[in-house]
């Protein structure tokens, strides 16, 4: 086991190899982990499997960890459930990232450094459908400067102060079964010319 935040800001981390034996990680156990850029899982491991450069739970349900070398576009498998807090922590190469709406749990900063990011598609916004978290909760406080596209894909309500302050949007495309917008939900949104 890997208990939780164990190689918490471990800067030298370049390597990671993950034994047969390995059953469980805890949460955040990787979270700094900057130069982290290969991660490898035995394959008679019967808990955690890679692929392309993404570290999920052998049946595909959770993300764990996508290193900092995963490629530009994220097409998230329409298998997971969840991901992880800090899953994709300082994932700079990412610039599009595409969450189906299969995915039920996008857990807090689950996105946090992922300072390219041009475009992305969510199932809902915040943690999980029509929950009290804002738009930025799974990004954390540094959202992409560069992020100027925003598809969320089912809810019922965009909650107050939703979307705050989220400035370098230009079109965001919400689902037809919003039914409720909450006060303040686009206040400081200056660059928005589509929603």
């Amino acid at each position: 086991e890997v208990k939780d935040e164990a190689f918490k800001n471990c800067f030298v981390l370049d390597d990671l190899e993950i034994s047969s034996s390995l059953e469980k990680i805890g949460d955040n156990a990787f979270v700094g982990c900057n130069q982290l850029v290969n991660v490898q899982v035995d394959s008679s491991n019967q808990s955690f499997m890679i692929s392309e450069g993404i570290l999920y739970t052998k049946d595909q349900s959770e993300i764990v960890l996508a290193p900092n070398v995963v490629s530009s576009t994220i097409n998230v498998l329409p298998s997971v459930k969840k991901i992880r807090s800090n899953a994709f922590h300082n994932a700079s190469k990412v610039v599009e990232l595409h969450v189906p709406a299969t995915v039920e749990e996008i857990e807090l900063n689950a996105f946090v450094g992922c300072t390219n990011l041009t475009k992305v598609t969510l199932p809902f916004i915040g943690t999980e459908v029509d929950s009290s978290n804002s738009f930025q909760s799974v990004f954390g406080a540094n959202l992409s400067t560069s992020l100027t596209d925003v598809t969320i894909l089912q809810g019922t309500k965009v909650n107050d102060k939703a979307f705050q302050n989220v400035n370098t949007v230009t079109t965001i495309t919400l689902p037809t079964t919003i039914s409720t917008i909450g006060e303040n939900a686009f206040a400081g949104c200056s660059k928005w010319k589509n929603i």
